[in-house]
């Protein structure tokens, strides 16, 4: 599943973002998280920073945005349920813009992935039983 959160507009005075999720986004393991800059927008650029103590969540090789852009996206590693990711989204108005800030969260719910694999691995199993082949009875 992918989650878009779009940066609506920004106020420079408070250096809050008008963001489509409200800034809390649920989430889960292998999710894929978006961000984008909607049109009509006053924000021209975006870059993401994790929060100094919020857990590190997203896979290696898909993390969110560090330098500024208008769209990025992040996937959820396993084995992340329960936790909350605290960030801060640095936005511009311009390209020589002052940069400013605003700290959304989000949060992490368990998929249940390992629970449905297991299932899937029993159900397999039981399968494999039922259609093996019979040994035949020697006389």
């Amino acid at each position: 599943m992918k989650h878009t959160i779009t940066i609506r507009n920004g106020d420079t005075g408070t250096h809050q973002l008008d963001l489509s999720d409200g800034g809390k986004t649920d989430a889960k393991s292998l999710e894929r998280i978006e961000w984008l800059i909607g049109e009509p927008s006053n924000v021209y650029s975006f870059r993401i920073e994790k929060k100094e103590h919020s857990p590190d969540v997203f896979i290696f090789f898909e993390k969110p945005p560090k330098t500024h852009t208008r769209k990025g996206t992040g996937l959820i590693s396993v084995g992340q349920g329960n936790k909350i990711y605290t960030y801060s989204i640095h936005w511009k108005t311009s390209e020589t813009s002052e940069e400013y800030h605003h700290d959304p969260i989000i949060s992490i719910k368990p998929s249940g992935f390992f629970f449905k694999l297991i299932k899937i691995l029993i159900i397999l199993f039981g399968i494999s039983i039922l259609f093996r082949p019979k040994k035949k009875k020697s006389k």
